[in-house]
């Protein structure tokens, strides 16, 4: 059977329902002529969403739906996070999400799109998150250069992805046709850049919590042996989006137990977790 993506609502309709969760829970609105700013209570941020973007999409995944709730309630009881690396991080929900638990743990987001990663940036500074570190690379196997493309899925702010170069997946294919290595008017470059190398430039030596969600990337990260040995040793919390355009799930979860991970899943999410974690 093919894969069938489910219908998303329409922006409008996407801005509404925004607008509607904060007169429920008599959060603050502030309306302008680009961008809509809410502020809330509980969980206590501030959010600045573009209009006629996805944004108010993202807002509505992990503030009105409760996309992460799994973490906050289960998975860490009285014991704190030290450290969350937010991969994928686009504009900074789940990271403010997560912060708005967790305000004594050290962050790192991780966003590939230059657009939203100042849309980052800026809610970052908004919520003066001294302890958040926002990086402008793509999390990958290495640290080669990468397409940033608008060509998945709907195409919007909500799922720029990042695959290998044309030409090195060029070099990979065993047969000698003429092929095309252009790289696409509607796709950019963007550096690469390891969990090692996130590891050893921020002194770290384990991780809480990794969240992926970097649309359809998460292939290349399940099927390199060394990224996942690397997280299987360093990693305690595992949250993967699987994007079953790219890869199965059945196949995600069959890498997650090869790997030690007891898991469950919701949607198109797995919550992993090491089972030689201490927590």
């Amino acid at each position: 059977m093919a894969f069938q993506l489910n219908a998303v609502k329409s922006d409008a309709d996407a801005q509404q329902d925004v607008t509607d969760f904060a007169k429920n829970n008599d959060y603050e609105l502030f309306v302008a002529r680009e961008r809509t700013m809410i502020e809330m209570i509980e969980p206590f941020c501030q959010m600045m969403l573009r209009h006629n973007t996805s944004d108010f999409h993202v807002f509505t995944e992990v503030f009105i739906k409760n996309d992460y709730a799994i973490l906050t309630q289960q998975y860490f009881g009285d014991e704190q996070p030290n450290f969350i690396i937010d991969v994928g991080a686009n504009i900074g929900c789940a990271t403010l999400y997560l912060r708005s638990f967790f305000s004594d743990a050290k962050y790192i987001a991780i966003e590939a799109s230059k657009s939203n990663f100042e849309a980052l940036e800026r809610n970052i500074s908004l919520n003066r998150c001294e302890n958040v570190k926002a990086i402008n690379k793509a999390f990958w196997v290495n640290n080669d250069m990468l397409e940033l493309g608008s060509d998945f899925r709907d195409g919007r702010e909500w799922a720029f992805s990042t695959r290998p170069l044309q030409e090195q997946l060029e070099k990979n294919q065993q047969n000698n046709s003429e092929k095309n290595t252009t790289i696409a008017n509607d796709k950019a470059l963007v550096q690469g850049i390891t969990l090692a190398q996130i590891l050893t430039d921020n002194q770290i030596s384990e991780v809480d919590i990794l969240k992926i969600d970097i649309e359809g990337g998460e292939k290349w990260i399940l099927e390199d042996k060394a990224t996942m040995q690397l997280i299987k040793e360093k990693v305690k919390i595992l949250l993967m989006e699987v994007h079953e355009d790219v890869i199965l799930m059945e196949t995600a979860q069959n890498i997650m137990k090869e790997n030690g991970f007891n898991f469950v899943v919701e949607g198109a999410i797995i919550f992993a977790r090491n089972s030689i974690s201490r927590i």
